[in-house]
């Protein structure tokens, strides 16, 4: 898209977004309409399979400018654990269920803020991360093992998610965007 494209996009949510007296709420009316403009043109040059990747992005940078998303926590539900150390990673608890890749996933995630400590987790509860959240269909709508949960927000759930079920990350990721940016970005 040409800048000349793009002021004139921004014109139009200027002045065809609702009006308000209030400065504030002009001001968000007036982000709110730009957002899913910009969201609608540039989708209709993306193939269909690539809207939930530019979405995502979309609602990481929302949030991250926001204050309510971790830059890291993002590159790693993009990147996953890439382990460049196997000699110092900490040992397998349960490799008859965790393989390596979902292993090296979560010893990354455990240096990534918020996440300190969830090896412990494996290591202490491996039977309830397996027996229970592990091997349910949809895991995503289940509680995580001992504190993880009330300790995560959203976003960070997703990550343990990435780690373990990438099975289930696509579908996670529609519900978080219709979550925090509603359904008509996705």
């Amino acid at each position: 898209f040409s800048l000349a494209a793009y002021i004139l996009l921004f014109t139009q949510s200027i002045e065809r977004s609702p009006r308000n007296q209030l400065i504030h709420e002009r001001i968000q009316n007036i982000n709110e309409y730009h957002t899913y403009s910009v969201y609608r043109n540039t989708c209709r040059g993306l193939f269909e399979r690539h809207k939930l990747l530019f979405s995502i992005h979309m609602t990481a940078k929302i949030l991250s400018n926001a204050g309510k998303l971790l830059e890291e926590e993002y590159d790693f539900i993009l990147k996953g654990g890439i382990v460049l150390d196997k000699l110092g990673q900490a040992p397998n608890p349960a490799p008859w269920w965790i393989s390596e890749q979902n292993w090296d996933n979560i010893t990354e995630l455990d240096k990534v803020s918020g996440f300190h400590g969830i090896i412990d987790s494996f290591e202490q509860h491996y039977k309830s991360w397996n027996g229970g959240w592990y091997a349910t269909t949809f895991p995503e709508q289940e509680d995580l093992v001992g504190e993880w949960n009330d300790k995560l927000t959203d976003f960070q759930k997703i990550c343990v998610l990435r780690s373990l079920r990438p099975d289930r990350i696509s579908f996670c990721l529609t519900q978080f965007i219709i979550t925090k940016l509603g359904p008509r970005y996705v």
